[in-house]
């Protein structure tokens, strides 16, 4: 609620909207920021910045113990001083490192991060399918059934990508690593989401047709659905032929 509110306050509905907002190289991957966000807040990760006139001993020694008995803490602890040049003022920011706490906690053998990784194909997916409830194994498989026909015809490049917090996701991506949507299995649901901003550049005339079949909620960025009519599944079909050859098929 207390982000939320920052977030209206500077005309943002979403923290994924804040953070396209100031992308200026257009180099957001959206889905991997939701991935991201996902999975660093179900393990507790998290990166703070500190900005401060000076640094007191007592903080930097903090800042380095806290770094040190977590690796699912980072802080960065950023001194600013001004000065005058050539009757214009200059801030220079210089990041405070506490080095004899990284030193004694470099002595120690670190634990091994786990981290997500990606593979070609819907196998690994339909494994972990095979694990879910019935009512989700069957709205996942037609997915996945769907989405390997999909690669069949040279429309997406499929692959499956493990999260680090138990979220395994189906990827039908276009030519330029893009995809229209993404299917989802987490701990305890599955889903298909959509992703407005790549329909809007890479199929733009099958567009309405999808939002139509998708009922009240439509197409947004990063918005959910958890039934898939056949009538969405032709949509999103001609939505992936107009992105692979630049033509709606009738």
């Amino acid at each position: 609620m207390i982000l939320g509110g920052h977030l209206q306050r500077r005309g943002y509905d979403t923290l994924t909207a804040a953070v396209a907002g100031d992308d200026q190289e257009r180099s957001l991957d959206t889905e991997a920021f939701h991935q991201g966000l996902a999975e660093s807040l179900a393990e507790g990760r998290f990166r703070i910045v500190i900005v401060l006139d000076a640094a007191p001993d007592e903080l930097v020694k903090l800042v380095g113990y806290l770094e040190a008995v977590t690796d699912k803490l980072l802080i960065d602890l950023v001194t600013v001083s001004a000065y005058d040049v050539g009757g214009s003022r200059i801030l220079v920011p210089q990041r405070v490192e506490p080095e004899r706490w990284r030193t004694e906690a470099a002595r120690a053998p670190a634990a091994p991060r786990e981290t997500g990784y990606l593979v070609a194909g819907a196998d690994d997916f339909l494994a972990v399918v095979a694990t879910a409830p019935q009512d989700q194994q069957v709205f996942l498989q037609r997915l996945a059934a769907w989405a390997v026909s999909l690669g069949r015809r040279g429309l997406a490049q499929v692959s499956t990508y493990h999260g680090k917090a138990g979220i395994t996701t189906l990827l039908p991506r276009l030519s330029d690593g893009a995809g229209l949507v993404t299917i989802y299995k987490d701990t305890r649901s599955a889903y298909l989401q959509f992703w407005r901003s790549v329909f809007e550049r890479r199929a733009p005339l099958a567009l309405a047709a999808v939002e139509t079949a998708a009922g009240e909620q439509g197409v947004k960025q990063g918005n959910v659905v958890r039934e898939v009519s056949d009538d969405l599944l032709a949509a999103l079909t001609a939505a992936y032929e107009e992105a692979a050859t630049g033509q709606l098929s009738t």
